[in-house]
């Protein structure tokens, strides 16, 4: 199991919000290479490299990029407060995230690493920034993929307009035999959000 929270801006209160984390269960646990975690230590990322068959190696990804909010506490805010301190006052967090992501993958995919990026984009994932460098680093969104054939549901309780904010975006041949989907509200972990799945 790799987890990752945001370590910099931990005084604030006992509750804090934000995080990411990959889990492995029953026969994938054997096939753990290694785990790693947002250099930053924001907890925008985390990840587990999986051995497989043939020498392939699958990097899992869990990814979240804050939507904007002004309060104290909020995930947003928490980052907004690190780039400040770094003095990089021409970036906001999804632009941060967007270079530091897209320098990962790089260097994930220049290790012949197949990847799985699951992802809480708080936008689009048909049109927004941040799914846009993945496609262009040569990702497809897993589901929207299988299923081009049929409209996307909003993946978020409040979103009225059938917007999809997460996805799964791999470098696997989305034309192999993989089954996917989107979970009904309410089914599976608690949250605001569908659950995505693959197999």
């Amino acid at each position: 199991n790799t987890m990752a929270h945001n370590r910099r801006d931990t005084h604030l209160s006992p509750l804090q919000y934000g995080g990411t984390g990959v889990i492995t269960t029953k026969e994938a646990t054997h096939r753990v290479l290694s785990c790693s975690r947002d250099p930053r230590n924001l907890g925008r990322w985390s990840s587990m490299l999986l051995s497989g068959k043939q020498q392939q190696k699958v990097r899992i990804v869990s990814a979240y990029n804050p939507c904007y909010s002004t309060g104290r506490s909020s995930v947003y805010q928490q980052q907004l407060r690190h780039i400040r301190s770094e003095q990089m006052f021409d970036k906001t967090p999804l632009s941060l995230l967007q270079d530091d992501l897209e320098q990962a993958i790089s260097q994930w995919l220049g290790a012949n690493e197949d990847l799985i990026i699951c992802l809480d984009a708080n936008e689009d994932v048909r049109s927004g920034k941040l799914t846009s460098m993945l496609r262009a680093q040569g990702l497809v969104d897993l589901i929207l993929s299988r299923h081009k054939d049929l409209s996307p549901p909003a993946t978020h309780a409040q979103n009225q307009q059938d917007t999809p904010l997460d996805a799964i975006f791999t470098t696997l041949d989305v034309t192999a035999d993989i089954k996917c989907g989107y979970t009904p509200f309410g089914m599976g972990l608690p949250g605001d959000h569908r659950q995505l799945w693959a197999d």
